[in-house]
């Protein structure tokens, strides 16, 4: 959370209220992708553990399932996971596509413009303020 506070802290203060002159900008800018994109995958990593933590309690979601042979077949056991426990392994799933589709949208593939992404988007953006 404190990572998060400073990352949004830094884009306020820095962008938002123009403490950072417009020609440090683009400098600066990279600098605040890359650690927001570094917050989005430590987020989603700390919710994916806890997930995990809570999916791998065996009085909570194998109640009735005891391995006695190597489980070669887990989807067959799967029905004897209580509806919670279902339901979590969906939402981790649904997390995991979610944190990939908009790493997706937040990194600038190269393409054959001349002038990177960023650079437009960064353009536009200080022109706004002025």
């Amino acid at each position: 959370m404190a990572w998060y506070g400073g990352v949004f802290l830094f884009g306020l203060l820095g962008f938002g209220f123009g403490l950072i002159p417009l020609e440090l900008r683009p400098k600066y800018i990279g600098l605040h992708v890359s650690f927001g994109i570094i917050t989005l995958v430590l987020v989603v990593a700390s919710m994916e553990s806890g997930i995990a933590e809570l999916m791998g309690l065996d009085s909570i979601c194998w109640p009735d399932y005891t391995v006695t042979s190597a489980d070669t077949n887990p989807a067959a056991n799967y029905s004897k996971h209580s509806f919670g426990c279902r339901l979590g392994n969906g939402a981790a799933i649904l997390v995991l596509l979610t944190v990939m589709f908009t790493m997706h949208a937040l990194i600038d593939v190269p393409t054959l413009q001349t002038t990177p992404l960023i650079a437009v988007k960064l353009q536009r953006f200080c022109h706004d303020f002025t």
